[in-house]
C-alpha cells in the first residue's frame, strides 16, 4: 500500500515524545522532576468545571455550529476588544479544537502547494510541520540569543521570495520566552503589506507576560486586513485537555476557516465551549493567581541557574526558558553516555538524574534544552539541584 508524501517528511512531536517517556518512568515508580511539561500543572478552576457539569446536566451535548456557539464567539470578541483595543464582533472569531487547529486552518486558507512560509526560529516544533502538512515549504530565519531572541525584521525580509505567502509569528514565544515589542511587530506588518503576505500570529501565551512593565501587543490590532491571531484557553485557564482555542481574523478569512472545520472535524466539543464561556466571564481571578505563581517560579528557577553559573536568556513570558548546554557536549556522563548533542544530553539527564527537559534541536535551537517551570517550587529546587549534580559529573 502507498501512503501520501507528507508521511515521509512530517516529523513526530518532540514534546509529546518527552511526555510519553516521562509517563513511562512515573508509571514505573520513578520520581521525575518534569521540566518538559508544556502545560500548566494547576487544576482547571472550579468555576469552569462547574459550568461544564451544568452544561452536561442541561443537555448541551449536541452538535454546535462549526465555528462555535454564537455567545462564545461574541464573548471572546468582547474580550480582545477590551484587552487590546480592537473593534471586532463574533463573526471575526472562530472557535477551534485548541489554538493548534486555529493556526492550521488559517494556514490552509492562504498557503498553496509549494508556497513558502517564513518561520522565525527557535520556534514551536509544530510550525514547520504544519506548513508541510499544508503543502508549503517552511523557510527558517534564525533569531539570536545575544539579542534576546527578538525578531529581526530585516532578516525576515531578506528571506522573502516571489513564492512567499505568509509569516508565522509567536509572541510570547515558545520556547524562548521572548516578548516582541510593538515596534518590532509593526515592522512585521509593514513588511507584510509591502510584499502582500499573510501573517499568522500565535498568541496563546498572551496572558502570561511575566516581566513588569511589559504588555502584550496583539498583531491583529496592527494589521487586521492580513493578520490572523490565535488564542487559547489552555495556558490562561489551565484547560489544556479541554481543547478549546480561538482564531481572530477578518471575516472572509474566518469563513474559510469555518468551511475547513465543517468539512473535517466540525465543531469543538460543546461542553468545552460552555466551560470556556464561563472562563471568559468568571475565570480571570484564577488566571491572575496562576500568572503570579508562574512569576514566582520563573524567578526561583532563574536564581538557581544564576547561582550555578548556567547560561540562558531570562524569559519575559510563557513558562519556558532555553538553557545553553553546549559546554557539556562532547563529554561523557557519569553513567557512561556520550553527550553528542542536546538530544543525548536530555536523554542522559532523564535516565541518570530523573530530570525531564526537551531537546532544543526540534525547536531549531541546537545546543540548548527547553526547561518548563510549570511545576511546583519544591520540584524546581530539587530538579535544578539534580541538574547541577548531573552536569558537574560530566567528564570531558
Amino acid at each position: 500500500m502507498r501512503y501520501a508524501g507528507w508521511t515521509s517528511v512530517v516529523e513526530p512531536s518532540a514534546t509529546l515524545t518527552v511526555v510519553a517517556r516521562v509517563r513511562q518512568k512515573v508509571e514505573a515508580g520513578v520520581k521525575v522532576f518534569n521540566f518538559g511539561a508544556g502545560e500548566p500543572d494547576f487544576p482547571t478552576p472550579k468555576v469552569i468545571r462547574d459550568a461544564a457539569h451544568k452544561a452536561i446536566e442541561e443537555g448541551k451535548t449536541r452538535y454546535t455550529p462549526a465555528a462555535g456557539i454564537p455567545q462564545l464567539r461574541q464573548a471572546f470578541a468582547e474580550r480582545v476588544n477590551s484587552l487590546y483595543g480592537v473593534d471586532v464582533d463574533g463573526e471575526n472569531v472562530v472557535v477551534t479544537v485548541g489554538a493548534k487547529q486555529a493556526l492550521y486552518a488559517a494556514l490552509r486558507a492562504v498557503c498553496e502547494p509549494n508556497m513558502e512560509v517564513i518561520v522565525p526560529t527557535p520556534c514551536w516544533v509544530t510550525y514547520p510541520e504544519m506548513v508541510k502538512l499544508a503543502g508549503g515549504v517552511p523557510v527558517l530565519v534564525e533569531t539570536k540569543a545575544e539579542n534576546g531572541y527578538v525578531l529581526d525584521v530585516e532578516a525576515i525580509e531578506s528571506a522573502v521570495t516571489e513564492r512567499t505567502c505568509a509569516v508565522i509569528v509567536n509572541s510570547p514565544n515558545n520556547p524562548t520566552g521572548a516578548v516582541y515589542g510593538r515596534e518590532v511587530l509593526e515592522g512585521v506588518v509593514e513588511l507584510a503589506r509591502r510584499h502582500n503576505l499573510a501573517v499568522i500570529s500565535d498568541e496563546v501565551y498572551d496572558r502570561l507576560i511575566l516581566e513588569e512593565g511589559l504588555e502584550h501587543t496583539t498583531l491583529f490590532a496592527l494589521g487586521r486586513e492580513r493578520v490572523f491571531s490565535a488564542f487559547s484557553c489552555s495556558k490562561t485557564y489551565a484547560m489544556t485537555g479541554w481543547r478549546l482555542g480561538f482564531g481572530v481574523g477578518n471575516k472572509e478569512w474566518v469563513r474559510y476557516c469555518e468551511r475547513l472545520l465543517a468539512q473535517s472535524t466540525s465543531n469543538a466539543c460543546s461542553v468545552s465551549q460552555y466551560a470556556a464561556l464561563a472562563a471568559l466571564l468568571e475565570g480571570d481571578e484564577d488566571a491572575a493567581r496562576m500568572r503570579r505563581e508562574f512569576i514566582r517560579r520563573r524567578n526561583l528557577m532563574c536564581r538557581l541557574l544564576d547561582k550555578a553559573g548556567m547560561r540562558y536568556v531570562r524569559p519575559q513570558g510563557t513558562f519556558f526558558l532555553l538553557l545553553d548546554v553546549r559546554d557539556w557536549i562532547g563529554g561523557r556522563s557519569a553513567g557512561g553516555m556520550e553527550i553528542k548533542d542536546d538530544e543525548t544530553f536530555a536523554e542522559a539527564l532523564l535516565e541518570e538524574a530523573s530530570v525531564a527537559v526537551v531537546p532544543g534541536s526540534p525547536f531549531h535551537a541546537a545546543g540548548r534544552v527547553r526547561l518548563s517551570f510549570a511545576c511546583s517550587q519544591e520540584d524546581i529546587e530539587a530538579g535544578i539541584a539534580s541538574l547541577v549534580r548531573f552536569v558537574e559529573s560530566i567528564r570531558r
